[in-house]
């Protein structure tokens, strides 16, 4: 990769950490867990942080 190309990517990483813009996304809520078939129920409540289970249950679906 290029220098200029490798300054752009850190300045554009960096920028999506400093505004925690990843961290500010809307969860979804919690009706959505009660009501899931028991197996997805299950592995969701294996996540204690509440970004990761919402990021494991778009994932499972897409399965």
């Amino acid at each position: 990769m290029n220098r200029e190309i490798e300054d752009k990517v850190s300045e554009d990483t960096n920028e999506i950490h400093t505004e925690g813009s990843v961290f500010n996304t809307l969860q979804l809520p919690e009706e959505i867990y009660d009501n899931l078939p028991a197996i997805l129920k299950e592995s969701a409540k294996l996540f204690q942080d509440d970004i990761k289970k919402d990021v494991f249950l778009i994932g499972a679906i897409v399965v």
